[in-house]
C-alpha cells in the first residue's frame, strides 16, 4: 500500500476514533487494495476485550423503540496512543439504545455487512423520524429489513425521503473538522447550516434559537429566519417552540391586518387576500382581533359583516364590525357612541330635569283643564244673555227679567195678565212697549296663555305596548312613559319608576336608549311583513286608529283595547268609521227618546257626511242638533237637551266598523287583554305570549268559532235595532222649561 493511502485513511479512522497499533495492523492484514469501510469493519469486528460496548443479551423485536438513551462506545486503544482512547466513536455516540441493540444484532448476523454503514443508516432513521419524514411504523419496518441484511434496500428508502442532516449527526466520510465561527471550537458535527452554506455548531445556534424570538442566521447580510423545521433540528425545549409558533401567528395576523392590500381600519380589521378578492369579485373576509388587551385571539369574518362573537378567552360578545364590547343588538354601530353620551346626560342631570318637567306638566294640565271648563261655562252663559237680550225686558218696578209668549203689551209682574201662572214677581201692572230692554251682563277677563310646549312633557303619556318592565312586569299593561331600553341585551326593558335601580340591578357598562315616543312593536309578533292586523276590543267605545299618529285620548285610558292597526311598509288608511243608526234626545224628566224617521235619517246623513250640525222639524218646531257637543237646541225658546246614540244602534255600528276592519283569510286578529298583553292570534297562527290563565280559555274560544277566527265577545252585545217605525214621536215642547 503506497504511503499517501495509507496516511489519508489513519487519517479518516483517527476522526472515527481508530488509531494506534490496532490500526496499522488491520492495513497490513487486509492488504493495499483495502478501503476505509473494511478496515472499520475489520476493526469493529475483532473487538478483543479491553473494548467496552453496550451489547444486549438478545436483540429487541423488529421495530420496537426504546427510550432514547444515548449509549457512548469506547473503542480500544493501544498504548503507543494514549489519546485514542479518550476518543468515543463519532458514529456510535449518536445512536441510541434501541438503535444500538439493531446494530449489534444486524452486525452479528450478517458478517459481511459495512459496520459504518449499518451505523450511518440508523443514524439517519432515528433523524427522519425525528423530522415527522417516517412514522414509527415505518421506521419499524426499515428495522426489519436492516435486519434481514438489505442495507441497498433501505439505503434508497431513507436516501428518498430526503432526511436533512441534523447539527448533531457526526461528519460523513472524509469529511475534515471545521470551525464554528461563534465559540471558534472545532466541530467533529455536521453542525447546522443555512441555505447559504453558512456554517455553525448546534450549540450556539441552539442558545441563539432560545434568546431571540425570531432568531436569523449570524451571518451578516444573509438575513435567512429560522423556521420551525430548524428549531426541530437544534433540538430547542418544547416551550420555546410553542412560544415561536404563537409569535409566528400573532405576526402573520398583524401582519394581514397591516398589509397594504387590505383595508386595515380603525377598528383593526383588514381585508383577507389583498387585492385579488377585489378584483375578482370573491367575498372578501377581514381579521378581528379580540378588543381583550390581554388576548391575541382573532377571528376572520367577512367584510361587512356585523354580528356578535364571543372569544374564548371569556371577555364580553364584541361587534365583529366595529370591534365595540359589549355587543349591541338594538343599536348601528355608529350610534352606539351617541347613544352613550345620551345616557351619560340623563344619569348626571337629565333624570331630575325631566321629573321636573314632569311635575310642570302636570300642574299645567289642571290648570288648562279648569280654564277650559271655566271657557265653556262662559261660552253658554254669553249665549245665554244674547237671547235675553233680544227677547226679555225688565220690570220697571222690581226689574225682574220677564218674556211675552203672546198678546197685547199689558203685563204683571209674576203672573199672566188675566190671571194663572202665577210666579215669584212683584205684581205690578205694566206695558211691554215701555218696558227698559235686558242688557246683556257679561264679566271679561284676562285669561293667562298655556301654550302647548309648556303642557307638554316629554313620553309622559307615551305607551309601549307589547313591552313590559324585566323588573317589576309592569302589570302587564306595557311600560307607559318613557322606556328604557338596554342596548347591549337581547330584550330587557325598564319604566321609569324602575330605571334608578338599574346601577345596581343592570351591569354598569351597560347603556339604555331613552325612548319618549309610543312604540307598539308590531314586529315583537313575529308576523310576516304584509300582514295585516286588528286588534279585538271588548269595550263599546268605537276602536281607535293605529296609523302612527299621537294615541287618541279616549284609546290611552283604556289601555290598548280597541286599537287597530297593520303590520306593512306603509299603514292603509282604513274608511271612515260607520255612525249609529239611531239617536235619542232626553227629556226633563231623565227619559231618553228616539227621533222620527225622518229626523234621525237627517241626523245619520250628517254624520255620515261629517257634518256637526244638522236642523230637523218635529211636530212644527225647528231645532238644531250639535254632533260634537251631543246636545239638541230649540230655535224658538233657545232650550237645550241632551243628545246621545242609541246603545243598541252603537253596538251594531261598532260591529259594522269591526267587519269592515277585518281583512280576508291571509290576515289574523290578535286579542289583547285590558293591560294589552298579546293573548293570542287566531287566523291560522298559534298562541303568541299567552302567558295568562285566560289565555287558554279564549283560544278554545277561538277555536270553536270555525276557520274565520270569529271571537265571541260576551261584553258586546250584537243586537241589532228595532224598528223605530211606528213608535210615537212625543212632543218636543211639551216638557220643555219655561225661560223667562
Amino acid at each position: 500500500m503506497a504511503a499517501g493511502v495509507q496516511a489519508a485513511i489513519e487519517g479518516q479512522l483517527e476522526q472515527m476514533g481508530f488509531a494506534g497499533e490496532r490500526v496499522r495492523t488491520a492495513l497490513e492484514r487486509l492488504g493495499s487494495k483495502a478501503s476505509v469501510e473494511e478496515v472499520l469493519e475489520t476493526l469493529l469486528s475483532s473487538n478483543p476485550g479491553g473494548a467496552q460496548a453496550a451489547v444486549p443479551q438478545q436483540p429487541l423485536a423488529p421495530g420496537a423503540v426504546s427510550a432514547p438513551e444515548v449509549i457512548v462506545v469506547k473503542e480500544p486503544s493501544t498504548s503507543s496512543d494514549p489519546s485514542a482512547a479518550k476518543k468515543p466513536s463519532a458514529l456510535m455516540r449518536g445512536l441510541s439504545k434501541n438503535s444500538q441493540q439493531v446494530f449489534d444484532f444486524v452486525t452479528s448476523r450478517h458478517a459481511g455487512v459495512s459496520h459504518a454503514a449499518v451505523a450511518r443508516l440508523l443514524l439517519r432513521a432515528a433523524a427522519a423520524l425525528r423530522q415527522g419524514l417516517l412514522s414509527e411504523e415505518q421506521r419499524g419496518l426499515l428495522l426489519n429489513n436492516l435486519e434481514r441484511g438489505q442495507v441497498d434496500l433501505v439505503h434508497e428508502i431513507i436516501a428518498g425521503v430526503g432526511v436533512r442532516s441534523e447539527p448533531a449527526m457526526p461528519l460523513d466520510v472524509g469529511e475534515a473538522r471545521w470551525e464554528c465561527s461563534v465559540c471558534f471550537a472545532e466541530q467533529d458535527e455536521q453542525g447546522w447550516r443555512c441555505p447559504g452554506s453558512h456554517r455553525y455548531c448546534s450549540g450556539c445556534m441552539r442558545r441563539h434559537a432560545e434568546s431571540t424570538a425570531f432568531p436569523r442566521c449570524p451571518t451578516v447580510g444573509c438575513g435567512y429566519e429560522l423556521a420551525e423545521a430548524d428549531f426541530r433540528l437544534l433540538n430547542v425545549p418544547r416551550e420555546r417552540l410553542e412560544a415561536f409558533r404563537r409569535a409566528k401567528l400573532e405576526g402573520a395576523v398583524e401582519a394581514l391586518a397591516s398589509s397594504g392590500s387590505g383595508a386595515a381600519s380603525s377598528s383593526g380589521a383588514a381585508v383577507a387576500g389583498g387585492g385579488r378578492g377585489r378584483e375578482s369579485g370573491e367575498r372578501q373576509e377581514v381579521v378581528i382581533r379580540c378588543p381583550n388587551p390581554s388576548c391575541k385571539n382573532a377571528v376572520l369574518v367577512a367584510k361587512g359583516d356585523r354580528r356578535s362573537y364571543s372569544c374564548a378567552c371569556g371577555a364580553s360578545p364584541f361587534c365583529t364590525h366595529c370591534r365595540q364590547s359589549p355587543y349591541h343588538y338594538h343599536a348601528e354601530c355608529s350610534d352606539v357612541q351617541a347613544l352613550r353620551r345620551r345616557w351619560l346626560d340623563w344619569v348626571s342631570g337629565g333624570r331630575d330635569a325631566h321629573r321636573g318637567e314632569a311635575e310642570k306638566s302636570e300642574a299645567f294640565e289642571g290648570q288648562a283643564r279648569a280654564l277650559r271648563e271655566g271657557l265653556e261655562r262662559h261660552t253658554e252663559l254669553e249665549a245665554d244673555e244674547d237671547w235675553k237680550a233680544k227677547h226679555c225686558r225688565c220690570c220697571p218696578s222690581c226689574s225682574r227679567t220677564v218674556q211675552k209668549l203672546s198678546g197685547c203689551d199689558a203685563m204683571v209682574c209674576g203672573a199672566d195678565a188675566h190671571g194663572g201662572n202665577d210666579q215669584p214677581g212683584c205684581g205690578q201692572s205694566f206695558s211691554w212697549s215701555s218696558a227698559p230692554r235686558y242688557k246683556a251682563k257679561l264679566e271679561s277677563r284676562k285669561l293667562p296663555k298655556i301654550t302647548a310646549e309648556e303642557a307638554r312633557c316629554r313620553g309622559r303619556d307615551a305607551l309601549h305596548a307589547f313591552v313590559d318592565c324585566s323588573l317589576c312586569g309592569s302589570g302587564g299593561k306595557g311600560i307607559r312613559g318613557p322606556r328604557f331600553r338596554c342596548i347591549h341585551c337581547r330584550s330587557f326593558d325598564a319604566c321609569s319608576e324602575c330605571e334608578t335601580k338599574l346601577a345596581e340591578l343592570h351591569s354598569p357598562d351597560h347603556v339604555f336608549e331613552v325612548m319618549f315616543e309610543s312604540d307598539f312593536e308590531w314586529g315583537s309578533l313575529r308576523l310576516p311583513r304584509g300582514t295585516r292586523v286588528r286588534v279585538v276590543r271588548r269595550g263599546q267605545d268605537l276602536p281607535a286608529h293605529l296609523g302612527g299618529g299621537p294615541l287618541p285620548e279616549s284609546a290611552a285610558k283604556r289601555g290598548l283595547e280597541g286599537l287597530c292597526g297593520a303590520i306593512a311598509k306603509k299603514p292603509r288608511k282604513r274608511e271612515r268609521e260607520e255612525p249609529p243608526a239611531q239617536f235619542q234626545w232626553q227629556s226633563d224628566r231623565g227619559r231618553w227618546h228616539n227621533y222620527g224617521k225622518a229626523a234621525n235619517a237627517e241626523i245619520v246623513a250628517a254624520a255620515r257626511d261629517g257634518h256637526s250640525r244638522v236642523r230637523v222639524l218635529i211636530s212644527g218646531t225647528r231645532y238644531e242638533v250639535d254632533l260634537d257637543r251631543m246636545r239638541q237646541r230649540n230655535v224658538a225658546t233657545r232650550g237645550f237637551r241632551p243628545v246621545r246614540p242609541a246603545p243598541e244602534a252603537l253596538a251594531v255600528a261598532a260591529a259594522a266598523s269591526r267587519r269592515a276592519a277585518e281583512v280576508e283569510a291571509s290576515s289574523c286578529r290578535v286579542l289583547l287583554d285590558a293591560g294589552g298583553e298579546v293573548l293570542l292570534a287566531a287566523k291560522h297562527l298559534e298562541p303568541i305570549l299567552a302567558s295568562r290563565a285566560e289565555a287558554e280559555k279564549l283560544m278554545e274560544v277561538a277555536m270553536a268559532a270555525g276557520e274565520n277566527g270569529e271571537v265571541d265577545e260576551d261584553s258586546e252585545p250584537r243586537a241589532r235595532m228595532e224598528d223605530a217605525e211606528g213608535e210615537e214621536e212625543e212632543d218636543c215642547e211639551a216638557e220643555e222649561d219655561d225661560d223667562e
